[in-house]
């Protein structure tokens, strides 16, 4: 990998020339993709985090200033991109680690509730909590995979779906 090759085409990207963009993801792909992976915690977001990458050097090439090795800064691109994931990942899990079966069925509701009185008990949600426990309890979606169908946000979704758990555990009492 030739660093001033490399300098030559994030200049030349950043005069909107697309054939240098090809030409450097050709080159440094391989590389980067190491690097997303190396700080990911989760590996499966490599390739996301390595095509935002691109689209930030991309975006960035205009303020890319010649005197520091371009590769470096593809790098501090990349890792930081990951490091983001992390971050965001993270609060994801911790979202998700909420336990709704514990929530709903608590001691004094007993263990065994009737289809009926859940039909019944159901009838007090509004339209968005009853997607929302539908999605996560019947069709066992993710709070994130909720928030990307009702495009609402994941953070949104968590305390909907919170808040229709405790009017299902109050009805069931």
């Amino acid at each position: 990998m030739d660093v001033e090759r490399i300098k030559e085409l994030i200049k030349r990207i950043g005069k909107n020339d697309e054939k240098a963009l090809e030409e450097l993801f050709q080159q440094t792909k391989k590389q980067l993709y190491l690097v997303a992976k190396e700080y990911l915690n989760e590996k499966s977001y490599a390739e996301d985090v390595l095509s935002e990458g691109y689209l930030k050097i991309y975006k960035k090439s205009k303020l890319y200033n010649e005197r520091y090795n371009g590769y470096n800064w593809m790098y501090e691109i990349v890792k930081n991109i990951a490091i983001d994931y992390n971050r965001k990942y993270k609060k994801e899990s911790k979202i998700e680690e909420y336990d709704d079966t514990a929530y709903i069925a608590k001691e004094e509701i007993g263990n065994r509730i009737s289809k009926e009185e859940i039909r019944q008990a159901m009838k007090v949600l509004d339209e968005r909590e009853y997607k929302i426990i539908y999605l996560r309890i019947w069709e066992k979606r993710t709070l994130q995979m909720i928030a990307e169908v009702t495009k609402y946000n994941i953070t949104g979704v968590y305390r909907t779906y919170k808040a229709a758990l405790e009017k299902l555990r109050k009805v069931l009492e």
